[in-house]
């Protein structure tokens, strides 16, 4: 659907986005987000381009996806072993090595965006990146030898990051 919004704004020369009217006191991306609105209503509405097809689907293909999902058990233990993992980091990194793990662990951003913003070099953040990727394999495999935690703070985001 991103693709087809992006080619309806630029057919016929860029002729939607064209039609803007700073004047008209809309910015811009309102504009731009209204237009995309009522192209993802047009393709939802034409039973051709809809990504939801009518077809019901079939009880062995549905039951295939449930056998396919991780049980609870699982979900629980893989959400906690997070939890310690992101304390353990969060005891050892600075609070620029805390964003750099957000950036470039966490939310993947490019390495090119990063450098641009932080002023450090490609180099430099991706050593970054492969010293925190393996302190936080090393901090797993510490973690998973250890057996369970003893409870910790509930509050589990990246603190100390200012790219948001």
């Amino acid at each position: 659907m991103t693709q087809a919004v992006f080619l309806s704004l630029f057919e016929e020369d860029g002729k939607a986005l064209r039609a803007w009217d700073p004047g008209r006191g809309c910015p811009l991306d309102s504009f731009v987000s209204l237009l995309a609105h009522r192209q993802v209503i047009s393709i939802l509405r034409r039973s051709k381009t809809s990504p939801w097809p009518d077809e019901p689907t079939e009880s062995e293909k549905l039951d295939r996806v449930v056998a396919d999902t991780q049980p609870p058990e699982e979900l629980v233990g893989s959400r906690e072993h997070l939890r310690v993992l992101l304390d353990r980091l969060r005891e050892e990194l600075s609070p620029a090595g805390l964003e750099l793990f957000q950036r470039l662990i966490v939310d993947e951003e490019p390495l090119e965006e990063v450098s641009r913003q932080t002023g450090r070099t490609q180099q430099a953040l991706y050593q970054w990146r492969s010293r925190l990727l393996r302190r936080a394999r090393e901090l797993s495999t510490e973690i998973l030898s250890n057996g369970p935690s003893d409870g910790a703070p509930e509050r589990r985001i990246v603190e100390g990051t200012s790219h948001r």
